[in-house]
């Protein structure tokens, strides 16, 4: 398939290829759900056998490998972002059919992921149902509205065997934001990710949260989880 389409500085994606559509960077959510809608990602496979793309997922790199890629640009204090994946509802996917079967969703769900990166990304499984997508020289919004697209493909995804709708929250974290705040290394920059992930997580989950996460988006997490706690104690 395509990829991205760069301004002539070589310094902003202004749009991303997805087989023989461009998405502009400006209107990305119109277009791509245009797109997503044509394409039924449930069923498509990108160009790639299906034998292939289930390679692809067994071969994902881990965390390990993950931390060893950060460390060379943040230690040269070149700008790169981090997009922390987490599958809502998977585990009640694992929960009413056998794990070879939850394999198959998660199978589908990193050829979306792939999908909407392209070359331009690299993507690691840091968990059983936990990604986080790699995207050097790429600015906060830059990430955000990829990881955006992220969330849309998964979203569009028929509910797995008919009953279980999988979506995702995403966390995004860039190494140009505060560093007194942030920290400089590969583990700090996981870490920020991993916690704005949260923040979706306990808000309405299916969505995205860049960090640092607003004030009013903190206290809506914390009155979610407060919430729930009650809940749980009814």
């Amino acid at each position: 398939m395509g990829g991205y389409r760069l301004n002539p500085d070589d310094t902003e994606v202004i749009s991303f290829q997805v087989g023989d559509s461009a998405i502009s960077m400006a209107d990305a959510e119109t277009e791509w759900d245009a797109v997503m809608a044509r394409y039924k990602p449930n069923n498509v496979t990108f160009g790639l056998e299906e034998d292939e793309i289930e390679n692809n997922f067994h071969s994902l790199p881990n965390k390990e490998s993950l931390l060893r890629d950060l460390a060379t640009p943040i230690r040269d204090k070149q700008i790169v972002s981090l997009a922390f994946v987490d599958l809502d509802n998977f585990k009640q996917v694992n929960d009413e059919h056998v794990h070879s079967e939850g394999d198959k969703c998660l199978v589908a769900v990193v050829a979306c992921i792939s999908a909407a990166i392209s070359r331009k990304g690299r993507l690691y499984r840091v968990g059983g149902d936990e990604f986080c997508i790699l995207l050097p020289n790429f600015s906060s919004p830059e990430a955000a509205a990829t990881a955006e697209r992220v969330r849309a493909s998964i979203d569009a995804l028929e509910p797995f065997k008919g009953t279980t709708k999988v979506t995702a929250s995403i966390g995004v974290a860039c190494s140009d934001s505060d560093e007194e705040k942030l920290g400089g290394d590969p583990e700090s920059l996981l870490i920020a990710a991993d916690e704005a992930m949260y923040v979706s997580k306990r808000m309405t989950r299916n969505r995205v949260t860049t960090w640092p996460p607003s004030e009013a988006d903190l206290k809506l997490a914390q009155d979610s989880l407060e919430r729930a706690k009650k809940d749980r104690t009814r």
